[in-house]
């Protein structure tokens, strides 16, 4: 109902349906209240919104939703979060972005590749090109690659050729 409710505008009784699947715990429910609180949609609050997107991770549900690993990485681990007093976890970020990525959020892995282009750039060792390389292909074998995602990587690969790195 909450999906129903959001496609046809009504944000306040999507949110109403939404609340009550995520405090019965269902992971997609909870990631889209963190959703809500993130981008503030009713109202923003991004400490509940990180607590929405872990309670994602607890479900007992058997499906998952991905995406609450790529939002806590993206926005929360990769560069921390003062008003939650979350210090940056970079390991744990990438380690997110790959959980999310091998589980097909499209998202995770251009996060991925803009990492390890940089990570490259950073400290040239050529360890790192592996990782772009299997980036680069798992995006290109994705369902939802097509022109629009070429010209997004390569503007990431760019930078490995601006920066002289290849």
């Amino acid at each position: 109902m909450g999906k129903i409710f959001y496609d046809t505008g009504d944000k306040n009784e999507a949110f109403n349906y939404f609340i009550k699947a995520a405090n019965l715990g269902e992971s997609w429910a909870c990631n889209k209240v963190g959703e809500f609180y993130r981008q503030g949609i009713i109202v923003k609050d991004m400490k509940k919104a990180f607590e929405y997107y872990n309670k994602a991770l607890e479900s007992n549900y058997r499906t998952l939703c991905y995406y609450a690993y790529y939002n806590l990485a993206k926005y929360y681990y990769l560069n921390g979060y003062d008003d939650i007093v979350l210090v940056k976890d970079e390991v744990k970020a990438i380690d997110y972005f790959n959980i999310a990525s091998n589980n097909g959020i499209i998202e995770a892995s251009l996060e991925l590749l803009t990492y390890y282009v940089d990570k490259y750039i950073e400290c040239k060792d050529k360890k790192i090109i592996d990782n772009v390389i299997e980036i680069k292909n798992r995006i290109e074998s994705h369902s939802k690659y097509n022109d629009e995602m070429f010209l997004v990587i390569k503007c990431i690969l760019d930078k490995l050729y601006i920066d002289k790195c290849i």
